[in-house]
């Protein structure tokens, strides 16, 4: 029986740096695949604020556009108004008349 334990207890030692590089091996795959994860996560966010940035300036471009289309609507409508109110200036006095006196008329009531 002495023997037997003795056996055991000299396999068991004997696998002990056995198992000791196992566990080196395991945390060494883990850690690269620690490393490997932690890199794709970076390259995910990377291309995500890449692409957010991208959208942006196309937006911030559309938005410039729409903004220079609206002023320039606007001083086309503002030349237009003033063209109309030189050639016909009494026309003009009575539909201002006319407006401000249905807001006279609105603002009374309420």
């Amino acid at each position: 029986m002495t023997d037997t334990f003795h056996d055991a207890t000299h396999k068991a030692a004997s696998n002990i740096p056995k198992t000791g590089d196992d566990v080196a091996e395991l945390g060494a795959r883990m850690a690269a695949r620690a490393s490997d994860t932690a890199d794709a996560v970076r390259k995910t966010i990377r291309d995500t604020a890449d692409a957010a940035g991208s959208t942006l300036e196309q937006v911030g471009a559309r938005t410039d556009e729409m903004t220079d289309a609206a002023m320039k609507k606007g001083a086309e409508l503002q030349t237009a108004l003033t063209a109309e109110i030189r050639s016909s200036p009494l026309l003009a006095v009575g539909i201002a008349f006319g407006i401000g006196f249905l807001f006279a008329q609105i603002s009374r009531a309420t």
